[in-house]
């Protein structure tokens, strides 16, 4: 297996603005500089730039830091590979066998690490998102659309971008707020009604909600139409499908996505793979080089063009440049995408009847048609 790091090795680390994320963020840099490793600290930049900055300077991961967004009480701590990818299971089980046994090395103190601040993390970043979109085309469209920035970090960087492709902008909540991080259900259909509301009084394009760590992103389309999430991940691949029609390319979605894509790719001549439902930023397409789009049906999209990782900020600028160069909107795509709906039931079942239900399951399937990339799905 490789290892995540080892002496003199070069490590980033970034982290949400909360102060027990920052506290955590100082004892994980002390044991990387203890071990030898130079550390490179990003502070609070969001997620998608520090995965895109790993392996520009010669980096051989990154470490993120945050509160979850689901639970106030639990921090959740990512790992990068070389690439800007999540590290594979194996490399995760490892860490932590050696956190709980306490079975790592110390230098001596002539070898202790350094701690340096990366000095072109947003250049980087800026400059390879402009050199990707088409943003002639977003501005010759004329878009006005409004985003919700949920206190997210993305609010650091994303308006300059912005700003650069002369959109014209409503921002909400752009700025950093240590209690604002963890979002009950609740409060996250509040934040996207609200949305709705402002995009439909001021007739803008859009309305986006970038999730805290920047990585996800939720749509309202220019009625003021909250676009559910299943949904969203038609609209945005119909666009892609459409500007790469009958090219040899290929779109992943989950294994539990609607064979409605499978129509819309079929129309448009387009391949279609199944992923698991959670997998990891880069995995999926490290082993497909026609892989144009990859979706998580819950607001996430990685456009490989651009980097290998679910990137909200990204996605807007490709939504809007798709949308800008076919004239179109939101909901005017959404129409053109057949009706669905996807049920699901939970049924318990006992841990120690798991193995007996899937073994049951797989010998159900045996003269079936099914997809056994996770469990097992009836065709």
């Amino acid at each position: 297996m490789e290892p995540f790091a080892g002496e003199r090795a070069y490590i980033l680390t970034s982290r949400d603005e909360h102060h027990a994320t920052k506290m955590i963020e100082r004892g994980i840099i002390s044991g990387l500089l203890s071990a030898g490793i130079k550390v490179g600290d990003l502070k609070g930049l969001p997620i998608p730039v520090v995965r895109y900055e790993i392996g520009r300077d010669g980096e051989s991961g990154g470490i993120y830091i945050r509160q979850s967004p689901r639970d106030g009480r639990a921090i959740d701590i990512k790992f990068f590979n070389s690439k800007g990818g999540d590290i594979s299971l194996n490399q995760k089980k490892a860490i932590e066998q050696l956190f709980f046994r306490e079975d790592f090395d110390r230098v001596s103190m002539d070898k202790v690490g350094e701690i340096v601040v990366p000095p072109r993390a947003l250049e980087y970043y800026k400059t390879g998102y402009l050199d990707a979109i088409r943003e002639e085309v977003i501005k010759a469209s004329r878009q006005k659309i409004v985003i919700d920035y949920a206190y997210s970090s993305a609010s650091i960087i994303f308006p300059s971008i912005l700003g650069y492709m002369d959109i014209d902008v409503i921002s909400l909540n752009a700025f950093t707020n240590a209690s604002k991080i963890t979002k009950s259900y609740e409060e996250f259909r509040d934040s996207l009604n609200r949305l709705s509301d402002i995009v439909t009084t001021v007739k803008a394009n859009a309305g986006f909600l970038i999730d805290t760590g920047a990585e996800k992103l939720f749509l309202v389309d220019e009625n003021g139409k909250i676009v559910r999430d299943d949904m969203a991940m038609m609209i945005v691949s119909y666009l892609v499908m459409k500007e790469n029609k009958n090219k040899r390319a290929v779109i992943a979605v989950p294994i539990n996505a609607s064979s409605v894509i499978d129509e819309i790719a079929k129309k448009f001549g387009i391949n279609i793979k199944r992923t698991a439902t959670n997998f990891g930023s880069g995995t999926v397409v490290e082993n497909d080089r026609d892989i144009i789009l990859v979706c998580d049906s819950m607001g996430g999209f990685i456009f490989p063009e651009f980097q290998n990782a679910f990137d909200a900020m990204y996605a807007i600028g490709k939504i809007l440049e798709l949308t800008g160069k076919e004239n179109i909107t939101i909901g005017k795509v959404g129409e053109e995408i057949p009706t669905f709906e996807v049920l699901h039931k939970s049924v318990p079942c006992p841990w120690d009847k798991k193995g007996q239900t899937m073994r049951q399951a797989l010998e159900d399937v045996k003269n079936r048609k099914a997809d056994l990339v996770e469990g097992v799905k009836y065709i």
